[in-house]
C-alpha cells in the first residue's frame, strides 16, 4: 500500500520511489483495483509526488487486454467489472459486452436475460464489479457451458476487502461460484499469478536476480529473488522495481 484513500500517501512512500528512480531503477506499480483508469492513479501518483510513468501502471484491465491480445482475441468478450475496466478493455479495441445491472423480478425477466446472449461473444472475463448481481453470475455460467472454446479469464482474485472497520467482499465469493457451476477453469491475469511478470516484460525486461518485490511476499517470492517481506493489505498498489 502507498496510500489510503482520503488519507494521502503513507509517510516516506513519495520520498522512496523518487529515491529509487533516481538511482536509476524502473518502478511498477501493480494493482488488482481496475475501479479506477490507469489516468486516474497516475494522476494520485503526480499529486503524491510519486513520479512513475503512466505505462508502468499495471491493473487487472491492463493484464487482461495483455493476455488477450497474446491470443489474437477479436471477438467480443462478456465481462463483470467496474465501468473503469470495461473503458479501459474497449479503449483498446476489446468489444463489451455487460449484462444489465438491474432486470425484473419474475422468472420471465431471468429467462429473457439468459436467452438473450450474443452469438459473438468469445470470452468471459471477472473482475471487481460493485454492481455484481444474480442474473450477472447466471449470465457467464451461461456463456462458458455453451460456449466451451470461450476465453475464460479472471482479474481480481481477494476474498475479502478490509478498509478501515469495514469488510468488503472481494470477487473470489463470486468467481468461485462461477467456476463451479460452469465446470471450467479460468486463467487468472491478477495478482498473485506469476502473469504479470510477462506484462511486465513486455514493457521493460526484467531479471528475478535484479528485481525486488514491496508489498505482495507470495508473488514477490515468485517473481523476484529479492523480497522486501514487507506485508501490504489488498487496498492498493503493490512495488515493484527491477533495475
Amino acid at each position: 500500500v502507498l496510500w489510503f484513500p482520503g488519507k494521502g500517501p503513507i509517510a516516506g512512500s513519495p520520498q522512496a520511489i523518487t529515491k529509487l528512480i533516481e538511482l536509476g531503477k524502473t518502478v511498477f506499480l501493480l494493482t488488482n483495483n481496475a475501479m479506477a483508469s490507469i489516468d486516474r492513479y497516475h494522476g494520485v501518483c503526480q499529486k503524491l509526488g510519486m513520479p512513475v510513468p503512466k505505462e508502468n501502471i499495471i491493473t487487472t484491465a491492463v493484464s487482461t487486454v495483455s493476455y488477450l491480445k497474446e491470443h489474437n482475441f477479436s471477438k467480443k468478450a462478456f465481462v463483470v467489472g467496474s465501468t473503469a475496466f470495461v473503458e479501459h478493455l474497449e479503449k483498446s479495441g476489446i468489444k463489451c459486452v455487460r449484462a444489465p445491472n438491474h432486470i425484473g423480478e419474475d422468472i420471465e425477466s431471468i429467462l429473457q436475460a439468459l436467452r438473450n446472449l450474443d452469438p459473438d461473444v468469445g470470452a468471459v472475463i471477472l473482475d471487481v464489479d460493485p454492481n455484481m448481481s444474480f442474473i450477472k453470475m447466471s449470465t457467464a455460467c451461461q456463456y462458458l457451458k455453451i460456449k466451451p472454446d470461450c476465453l475464460f479469464i479472471i482479474g481480481a482474485t481477494e476474498e475479502v476487502i478490509n478498509i478501515e472497520e469495514l469488510l468488503v467482499f472481494g470477487p473470489r465469493v463470486f468467481n468461485e461460484l462461477i467456476v463451479k457451476n460452469s465446470e471450467r477453469n479460468a486463467f487468472t491475469v491478477g495478482k498473485p499469478n506469476i502473469y504479470l511478470k510477462d506484462v511486465i516484460n513486455k514493457i521493460h525486461p526484467i531479471t528475478s536476480q535484479r528485481t525486488l518485490m514491496i508489498g505482495d511476499m507470495w508473488l514477490g517470492d515468485r517473481v523476484a529473488e529479492s523480497d522486501s517481506h514487507l506485508f501490504s493489505p489488498p487496498t492498493n498498489s503493490s512495488l515493484y522495481f527491477a533495475s
